[in-house]
């Protein structure tokens, strides 16, 4: 959030959200950290080879002040992909 910051002076964590606009993170010491689980989200899931791929959009919106549920335009989309080998584990 603190890299974040220099960019866009007045972001807010809870305008940060992954997926859908009720998953947003927790922000501590500058770092933004999102708690969901790999399907949550609106996260896709598939498989390539021996991993299952989980894709999801990272989103910058700007909220109304008064009424945080509407979206009044997007500062940007990113996407995101965490690849899992079907054989292991992820924290």
């Amino acid at each position: 959030m603190n890299r974040l910051r220099l960019i866009y002076p007045g972001a807010r964590a809870s305008d940060i959200y992954l997926g859908e606009n009720t998953c947003t993170g927790v922000e501590s010491w500058g770092r933004l950290t999102f708690q969901q689980g790999l399907r949550e989200c609106l996260t896709s899931e598939t498989i390539r080879g021996d991993a299952l791929v989980y894709k999801n959009e990272l989103v910058y919106a700007d909220r109304d002040p008064q009424y945080p549920f509407i979206i009044r335009a997007y500062n940007w989309t990113v996407g995101v992909e965490c690849d899992v080998s079907r054989n292991g584990t992820s924290l």
